[in-house]
């Protein structure tokens, strides 16, 4: 059973069933959150919340560099710290993480958002020198993801069948 499955998800045909899938899902959800995730108003809400200023990149993603330490404007602000003290009197990675996800579950309590969160992922990944406690965030669709990994796996399968195409043309 394990062998037939993993031949079924290795073949070109599922490749192809699950890359239009995908996309399909990924349409649906752009025409579900457009209103929301491309007009400004999840900006405005995260810039509100979260103290970080988006920006979006070619594929539609929305991202920002959040420091702890620093207010939207770039000042050191007491008031909006997101700071553990431990031994070393930093940030750690997780509670970045945790307070980022408690604001993010206290604007999906205060807003209308569509179910948003169930369609988005959010990145948290440290950036810059070490002990400057910079975190870029990104939101992207899940199916964004779904959609690039069966991409390329059909991508891939498409080229090992123009390999074998070329080398059975060049051998007859």
């Amino acid at each position: 059973m394990k062998f037939s499955k993993w031949l079924w998800n290795n073949t070109f045909t599922c490749s192809l069933i699950n890359t239009i899938k995908a996309r399909h899902k990924l349409n649906k959800d752009h025409k579900k959150y457009k209103n929301i995730f491309y007009t400004g108003q999840f900006d405005e809400i995260v810039r509100k919340y979260l103290n970080l200023e988006l920006d979006e990149d070619w594929i539609g993603r929305k991202y920002g560099v959040i420091n702890p330490h620093l207010d939207i404007d770039g000042r050191f602000d007491p008031s909006t710290m997101i700071i553990e003290i431990d031994g070393e009197n930093t940030n750690s990675n997780e509670y970045v993480k945790n307070w980022i996800y408690k604001q993010m579950s206290l604007v999906s309590s205060l807003f209308n958002l569509n179910n948003l969160y169930d369609s988005i992922v959010v990145d948290i990944t440290p950036v810059g020198p070490a002990g400057f406690d910079n975190y870029l965030v990104v939101f992207d669709f899940a199916e964004r993801i779904t959609l690039a990994y069966w991409r390329k796996k059909l991508l891939w399968r498409l080229l090992f069948f123009g390999i074998v195409a070329a080398v059975l043309l060049l051998l007859l």
